[in-house]
Order: structure tokens, then sequence, then C-alpha cells
């Protein structure tokens, strides 16, 4: 009866240890689903207003603010595919009363045909729109609203100016929805950036937004059908309205109950917030725990009747013993024990080896064994793989392809080929390379099938692992990268498409300057006339050439993250003198084109070792590292650089490149590595420091591809050291032991001029 009993305790508190396991696997799967939901709408946000400040960047270049200027900035909007946007406005600097004739002329001197202006009389000062393009597929120009109509747009606009930086409205209805039956109305916002041209106003860039439409598709893609999601925010008088939300799919996670709404029977809630731009949005998900982790609500139950049986068994076992073999008692009592808790951890290992395995839907999971036979395949691997896929006769679909032991029929069986179309060589499977010992990282290869007729490409690790006692087997991981390389290619398209879109008609309006430079010569008129041509001429030169310089630097970020390399062993000193060369020619010729008298460079370069990297890509990194170290110092001062190295025990080498310039606030040493990102002292003189914050960036991705990284830290003598930290072999004999990393700069002993 005691055995029984203890059996029973046991049985029951094992059945109280698997429901709150369930419970607490089901919360970390939200965790990770609302994580991915916020992410998905702030990087949503970020990259609307990334495209507000390419189109603010484009009207601050130029000379003036027309609709031809406005066009031609709003132009790559049309391949961006922005979901939920309306319009795209440029809102002119604030008008009085008393100037909105002279107002009106003038805007429609610039282009914008039919002005007409419709002012808010209450308004002592109006921000007007006066350029348009629709986004939303309409052909209605709407020009000459009023943003004192819509205190939630004037206040973005307020603030945007306040900024200098994109901002976000706070909650309200479109004036242009306001005509709309009530249900169709959606809550919108609109997103504004300045348009900022030496610290002077000229106007907004203004983007209008539907929220259902803008963030619906981002939070279904996000949830992905297994969550409710509900994105909410504030009105002007801080009342909340919801913006977007998704339903989970039929049998998902609370059908029809709504995320956070009233009524809600998930037993899994999560309330975050989420920060976009100048605005706090608050996110509620739900979902029923059977539909993140699968019903398994009568387990615990099954186990509890399991331990009853057991410890029935157990007692009338135990008294079957005892009753005949009084000599084994001790035996038999020690054997069951070590059963017991033996079945125990088993059963436990293996539902948590299950439930793991089948819950990742990132990652396929596949184990086989010494001779290929498959112990444990995950659902993201078989649907990967396609296998044992559902067969729909109505709808043409194949069944599954099945499993198949033999590793010499894997390659025919799932019909593997290498990226170039050929069949896949058997010998370099990542799970054969395992069997044989080789542990193998991200080997891409094609799936195409019966199941996978259009194919898909995946990444597949390989490593061996014992399975047993003496056993050996091989664990393959794999992962679907289809949409990664499509999403690359398509980078890679826009940017050639910008690029080739873009630059012949600069390359005309720029050949066109230079003949009618060259022409001035022959003009007859006062030389004050001809001094202004002469000056405009120069300035619009300057403005096409930094345009040409965006063009190239946005064409260089983008293909930088996954053109390939072209490796070889490459000597370090030959290569920072001849850049040198062309970077310090380049700089000198630049300054003096502006009118300066740059004082001549002093560059020290030590005893650089021969690495393995991709000689041109190289050759670009410290290019941009040393033009910024010219480029970034105080007016009239003369620019130091010094450019070492030295071996890491580890294998590797760092390559220090330093310099006295202006320096770097340490907030900003880890962001300025990213797109656009340049520090306030960069920004607020631009004729000091042009550039277009896209150097640092384009840098940083190709050491990211080299498997090295990029850092910035302060000089202790004034300005900043980029630290580049490359893996691989390398070949300096001289050079000492891994000391810690230098940041002060030496003495400079030899100087190079243009």
């Amino acid at each position: 009866m005691v055995l029984g009993l203890v059996t029973l305790s046991a049985g029951l508190a094992w059945a109280a240890l698997v429901s709150h396991e369930a419970s607490d696997l089901a919360a970390r799967t939200l965790d990770r689903r609302a994580a991915a939901v916020q992410d998905a709408a702030q990087d949503e946000v970020r990259r609307y207003g990334d495209a507000l400040r390419l189109v603010a960047a484009g009207l601050a270049s130029g000379d003036q603010v027309d609709a031809a200027a406005f066009e031609t900035a709003a132009a790559p909007l049309d391949s961006m595919a922005l979901a939920g946007a309306t319009s795209l406005a440029f809102m002119a600097a604030p008008v009085d009363d008393a100037g909105l004739d002279a107002f009106q002329s003038t805007w429609r001197a610039r282009g914008s045909a039919g002005l007409e202006l419709d002012p808010v009389e209450a308004a002592g000062t109006h921000v007007f729109a006066v350029f348009s393009k629709p986004l939303d597929g309409s052909s209605q120009r709407r020009t000459g609203v009023d943003a004192a109509a819509a205190p939630a747009a004037r206040e973005a606009l307020t603030l945007s100016q306040e900024l200098g930086e994109v901002t976000m409205s706070p909650a309200y209805q479109l004036i242009i929805d306001q005509q709309l039956p009530e249900t169709e109305r959606q809550t919108s916002f609109v997103v504004t950036a300045p348009v900022l041209k030496q610290d002077r106003l000229l106007g907004w860039v203004l983007m209008g937004l539907r929220g259902q439409d803008f963030l619906g598709g981002v939070l279904s893609r996000a949830a992905e059908g297994h969550v409710d999601v509900s994105l909410s925010a504030d009105d002007t008088a801080g009342q909340e309205l919801t913006v977007a939300a998704a339903v989970a799919e039929p049998g998902g996670a609370g059908a029809g109950a709504g995320a956070g709404g009233a009524g809600t029977t998930s037993d899994q809630q999560r309330t975050i917030t989420v920060a976009v731009a100048q605005q706090t949005w608050t996110l509620d998900v739900a979902a029923d725990t059977p539909a993140l982790i699968g019903d398994i609500r009568h387990r615990p139950a099954a186990i509890r009747a399991i331990s009853v049986v057991i410890a029935l068994l157990a007692a009338g076992l135990w008294w079957s013993v005892t009753s005949s073999r009084a000599r084994a008692r001790d035996e038999v009592r020690a054997a069951t024990r070590d059963l017991a808790a033996a079945e125990a951890t088993a059963r436990s290992q293996a539902v948590m080896l299950h439930t793991m395995v089948e819950t990742i839907d990132e990652v396929g999971v596949t184990v086989v064994d010494a001779d290929g036979t498959i112990l444990v395949q995950s659902r993201s691997a078989r649907r990967m793989l396609g296998v044992d896929a559902q067969a729909d006769p109505e709808a043409g679909t194949p069944g599954g392809i099945g499993d198949v032991a033999r590793p010499d029929q894997w390659q025919q069986h799932y019909d593997v080929f290498s990226l170039d179309g050929s069949p896949f060589p058997q010998s370099e499977m990542p799970l054969v390379r395992a069997l044989a010992g080789e542990a193998s990282d991200d080997i891409e290869m094609v799936i195409r099938n019966d199941v996978r007729p259009d194919g898909i490409q995946i990444a597949v690790s390989g490593r061996p692992i014992t399975v047993g006692q003496g056993r050996t087997g091989a664990l393959a991981v794999f992962r679907d990268v289809t949409e990664e390389r499509r999403h690359q290619a398509e980078q890679a398209a826009f940017a050639g498409m910008v690029a080739h879109d873009l630059k012949n008609p600069l390359t005309l309006v720029r050949g066109l300057m230079e003949l009618v430079e060259d022409g001035l010569q022959d003009l007859t008129g006062p030389e004050a006339t001809t001094r202004t041509i002469a000056t405009h001429l120069q300035k619009s030169a300057a403005a096409a050439g930094r345009m040409a310089k965006l063009i190239d630097d946005l064409l260089a970020y983008t293909t930088a993250g996954n053109t390939a390399l072209h490796v070889s062993e490459v000597a370090l000193g030959g290569l920072v003198r001849d850049t040198l060369v062309d970077v310090i020619a380049g700089h000198v010729a630049e300054r003096r084109a502006a009118g300066h008298a740059p004082p001549q460079p002093l560059v020290h370069v030590g005893d650089l070792p021969t690495v393995t990297c991709d000689e041109e890509r190289m050759r670009q990194v410290l290019g941009n590292l040393v033009g910024n170290a010219l480029k970034y110092v105080k007016p009239g001062t003369r620019p130091v650089v010094d450019v070492t190295a030295e071996a890491r025990r580890r294998g590797g080498v760092r390559i220090f490149v330093s310099d006295r310039g202006i320096g770097i606030p340490d907030a900003l040493q880890a962001e300025v590595v990213k797109p656009f990102v340049r520090a306030p002292s960069t920004t607020a003189d631009q004729t000091n420091y042009p550039g277009t914050g896209l150097g640092l960036a384009i840098s940083h991705r190709i050491v990211e591809r080299h498997g090295g990284t990029l850092r910035l830290q302060p000089n202790p003598g004034g300005g900043t050291v980029a630290v580049i930290e490359l893996p691989g072999p390398t070949r300096a004999p001289d050079l000492p032991p891994d000391p810690e990393p230098t940041t002060t700069l030496e003495p400079v002993d030899t100087h190079v001029t243009g």
C-alpha cells in the first residue's frame, strides 16, 4: 500500500510538472511571437521614414524646390511598394494671411498648375500642400490643403521642424477620408520630414498612411496566423484608437477573440509598448496554449490515470514478490526504484525534445544514425524536403515523397541540386560529411521535386554527434533562405535601376552645364551678370556632383552585402600606399576646387602584413577610412593619419586607421556605421564636411562579409581610431605577440603629399 501511494504521488507530481512546463513553454512562445510583431512594426515604420529622408534630401540638394524637383525626388517611391500610403505632398514654409496671394502666385510659377489655396479662417498662419503625388492609385492631385485643418498633422510638422528629423503624428482620420462611409474609414497617420538646406527650412515632405492598410499585412505576416494582434495609438486628445489588427486563422490562436479585446478567452496575453518616431503605440497579443504548442490538455490526466494503474500494478507485484520470494525483497525494491527513475527521465527528455523540435518553425532538424537511418526529423524539415505532405486531388497537389534510408540515394530521392542547377554532389552533402566526421556550416542547395516544383533554396549545417552508447550519427539543421536571397537580388536590381535611371539624366545635366560654362567667355554684357551666372553654374555643378556621389554610394552600399568576394593573399603595405596616393590626390583637388588651400596631410604607414581578403573591396574600405580622416578635421588644420597593424594570438590581424580629427561623440560611435547616420558636427556644416553618410556603412558591410568586425573608438590624443579585425592566416614574421589594441597616435615621421 505504501509503495502504491508513493508511486501515485510521483505520478501526480509528474503530471503537475508537465502542466507547468506546457504553460511556461506557451508563454515563451508567445513572447517570441510578440517580439517578432514588435520588430516588424518598427522596421516598417523605419522603412517609410527612410523613404521620406531620401525625398527630403533630394529636394534640399537643388537650388529651388519646384514641380520638376519634386517629381524627381519622389520617383523612387513608385517601386517601394509603400502599403497604406495615400499620397506624398510637399508642404511649403508657413505663410500668414497677408501673403496668401503672393504665395499662390509663387508656387503656381514653380509648376503647381491650378493651385487653389483653401486656408482655415481661424488660423493665423497656414501650411499648404503645393505639390502632391498620389501613392494609392488615385489620379487626384491633393494641393491647396491647409495643414491647420488637421491638428494632428500640424503638430507633427511643428515637431519635425523643431527636431530636424522624421516625425509621426498622433492617430486621426485623414482629411481625404472624412467623406467616406463610417465603415470604410481607417485610423491613420501622417509621417513628415523637414527639407532643410544649410539649416534653413524650405518646407516639409508629408506622407499620409492608412493604419490598417499600412500595418495590417505586416502584423499578419509577423503573427503567421498563430496569434491575435491589435495595435493601438493615442489621438491628440489622448484617447486610444485601434490602428490595425490581425486575427488568427481558423483553428489558430484565440480565433475570433481579438488580441486583448473585450470578452477574449485566450489564456496567454501580452501587452507591450512600441516606440515609433516620437509616438508610443500599444501592442496587444493573445493566444491559447493549444494553438501555441499543440493540444496537450489531456496529457496530465492521462499521466494521472497511468500513475494509478502503475501504482496498483506495483503494489500487486510487490505483494506477489514478497509472498513468493522474500529473499529477493531488497533487490526487487532497488531495481523498481531505478527503473522508475530512468523511465521518468527518459519520458521527460523525450517529451521535451519532441516539443522543442516540433515547435521551432524557422529551422528544420534531422538526426540520422551511422547507416543513414532517420531517427528524428522535425515538421519544418519535412516541409522543406516535401516529406509526408498531404495530397489534394482536387487541387492537383501530389502527396509526400517519403523518406529513404540509404545516403547514396538522398540526392536523387529528394531532388537536391546545386545553385547552378547541377545535381548536388553526394559526397558534399552536409549529413554525408558529418557521418564522415566533418562539420560544415551553411551549405546552400536547392530542393526541387514534385512537392516543391518551383524549388526552394536552403542553407544546411551538419555536425557529427553521438546518438547512443557507442553509436555515432549526424545532425543537420535546415534553414529556408529563399526569401532572403530573393530580397538580396531585389536590392541589387533596385540599386542598378536607380543608378541607371538617375545617372543618365544627371550626366546629361552635368555635361550641358560644362558646355554653358565653356561658353561663358563668349557672352557679352555686364561683368557682374557673367560672374553671377558662373557662380550659379558652379553651385549647380556641385549639387550634381553630390547627387552623383549619393547614387554611387547607394549602389555600393546595396551591393556590398551580396557581391561575391574574390579572396586572395594581399600585401596590405602596397595596397595602403597605392590607396593613399589616390585618396590624398582626390582630397587635395576637391578642396582646391572648393576654393580652399588645404595644408599637406601627414601620413604614417607602419609595417603591414599580408592577409587573405578581396583586394578591391579592402581597397574601398581603407579608402573610405583614410578619406574620412583627411576630411573631418577643423578648418585650417593639417590632417594627420596613422595606419598600423598587429597580429592576433588567435589568428587574424587588427588594422588601425588613426587620426587627429574632430572625433565622434561616444553615443554615436556604434551608430555611424549605419546608413545615413552622421555626427551633428558634420551635418551642421555641409560646406566643410560634405558627404552622404554611407561611407562607413559600406565599409562595415564589406568587413562583415569577410567575417570580420569594424568598430570606432576615441583616440586619447584627440580624433578617432577605426579598428578592423580580419580572421584567417597572415604572413608577418616580424610582428610582436598580440598586445592590447593601440589607440595612441605615434609621432609622424613620413609625409605623403598629393
